[in-house]
């Protein structure tokens, strides 16, 4: 997915039925598409891929939407939308619990990147350093270049697009790391990728600070990795994919 992509997370109200929220679900994503700007969507359900703290609020679902032309006009185009009135919304809606970000590539797919939206993902989100002491752009983002590599020989990691990322809802206690955004294709189910990581000490930093004391290959523990932080869910496709009629 080499094109910027607009993603939602999602969790249902309590009160709600799984099959209400479906459909309602798919409802929406077909009235997305007619937003211009709004290229392609498929929708997922979210499995934990980690180890490290996430996100308190529990989501459960999540769309990637793909964006042609400008970010900023499509976003722009979507507030128009909801502000409209137009778009399907229950009563309900205002309880689903969501946090969305837009996400631009940073750089070239790594081994089999392409641009369709389908099949299983695992999606990666990072950020190092604090605001009294910020870590570069330039440095996070040279070491989770070579990083790519290291995950990329774990069976199971097809390919691999890293994005900067810009959130647009972010909810009250969210503690998901808004800086960068990697989104693996996967191709085994999340119990197997997570047995993979684990036997490869890949599933979390304390794992990967004990694999870099004995193992020289690949990148160097950078000096701020104490201050690294991850969230990371499998996205196991759900409902279908979509493009405007």
């Amino acid at each position: 997915m080499s094109r910027p992509v607009y993603i939602v997370f999602s969790r249902r109200p309590a009160t709600v039925a799984a099959e209400e929220y479906s459909r309602w679900y798919e409802t929406h994503v077909a009235e997305m598409l007619t937003v211009n700007g709004f290229a392609a969507a498929a929708s997922y359900e979210l499995v934990p891929a980690l180890d490290e703290p996430a996100e308190p609020d529990r989501f459960t679902s999540a769309a990637v939407y793909q964006l042609k032309g400008s970010v900023p006009e499509a976003m722009a185009a979507l507030t128009a939308e909801l502000a409209s009135g137009r778009m399907s919304l229950p009563g309900w809606f205002r309880e689903v619990r969501f946090s969305s970000w837009n996400a631009v590539p940073l750089g070239a797919a790594a081994r089999r990147g392409d641009d369709r939206v389908r099949g299983s993902l695992q999606l990666v989100f990072s950020d190092a350093g604090s605001g009294q002491h910020p870590v570069s752009d330039e440095s996070f983002d040279r070491w989770y270049e070579q990083h790519l590599g290291e995950i990329l020989s774990i069976p199971g990691f097809a390919s691999a697009q890293r994005y900067r990322l810009d959130q647009v809802i972010r909810p009250g206690g969210c503690t998901i790391p808004g800086r960068r955004l990697c989104i693996y294709a996967t191709t085994k189910p999340p119990a197997q990728l997570r047995a993979e990581m684990e036997r490869m000490n890949l599933l979390s930093a304390d794992s990967y600070s004990r694999l870099k004391s004995t193992d020289s290959s690949g990148p160097a523990l950078p000096q701020w990795w104490d201050t690294v932080r991850f969230a990371a869910w499998n996205l196991i496709p759900a409902g279908g994919t979509w493009s405007p009629a």
